[in-house]
């Protein structure tokens, strides 16, 4: 027992200092929260996701899936009053992709819609007092990602098909530049233009289809698995695809800003 007093004696002066010093230490830094929404104008990078055919030929149509509205919330930290670091999570609702074919007998077309969740990790450096320019890079992980597919033909019948490809995660880069503009002590907004690389490839598709010739209507639905390796006894299983979810965009928000800067 009287050990135990001589290690709380010891302890409790050793924690009140602790405390102390982390108490003072974020005390002296400024934190903010920023809302933002972005819209993802072009692709980062050159890829081919779809096709459109007509009866002459064929040709490639080049995007991301990435392309599109997202919309989102940092937390950060001054660490001085010229670099930050910034946790953040936003949501990606990407603009439809079209594959379509146009030929004598048949034509068709199939809409693809990609949403991505995103954690992402940033550093900041930044200049200035009412403008603030400002530069930024950082990492991004991708989660809760899915493709949408819907499918229609028409022909000698109808064949229509509605499918989803989710699982998997991944990870990517993004940089931008852009400036502050602080309108008190408190609050800012911003503009920056963003570049983000990142792809990502699922891990199962689902699928249903119903074919229509105009007496009978036929179903059927299943699902398959998306592995870097198919042996000739895995059935169902298909090698992975990866899809590009970068975008060049722009990105507006609004800062709020407390606490005190340390010189």
């Amino acid at each position: 027992m009287k050990n135990l007093w001589i290690i709380a004696l010891i302890f409790l002066p050793v924690r009140k200092s602790f405390s102390q010093n982390l108490s003072d230490s974020i005390s002296n830094k400024k934190f903010y929260i920023d809302l933002f929404g972005n819209y993802g104008l072009l692709p980062a990078g050159e890829h081919a996701i779809a096709t459109k055919s007509f009866p002459s030929g064929t040709e490639n149509v080049y995007g991301t899936y990435g392309q599109g509205i997202s919309y989102g919330v940092n937390i950060g930290c001054m660490f001085n009053k010229h670099i930050s670091g910034e946790l953040g999570f936003s949501m990606l609702s990407g603009n439809d992709v079209k594959t379509t074919q146009d030929l004598q007998y048949n034509s068709s077309v199939r809409t693809l819609n990609g949403k991505m969740s995103r954690l992402e990790l940033a550093a900041k450096i930044s200049t200035g007092k009412k403008f603030k320019p400002f530069l930024k890079f950082g990492i991004i992980y991708g989660i809760k990602t899915e493709i949408n597919s819907d499918y229609v033909s028409k022909g000698t019948g109808t064949f229509t098909e509605e499918a989803k490809y989710s699982g998997g995660s991944c990870f990517g880069y993004k940089g931008s530049f852009g400036s502050d503009y602080n309108i008190s002590k408190s609050l800012s907004v911003y503009l920056e233009f963003q570049m983000i690389n990142i792809t990502w490839a699922p891990e199962k598709g689902e699928w249903s289809s119903t074919y229509d010739d105009g007496n009978n209507i036929t179903n059927h639905s299943g699902s398959r698995t998306y592995v870097d390796k198919v042996t000739a006894n895995m059935l169902n299983s298909e090698l992975k695809y990866f899809y590009p979810f970068g975008s060049l965009g722009i990105t507006a928000g609004i800062k709020f800003m407390f606490g005190k800067t340390r010189k």
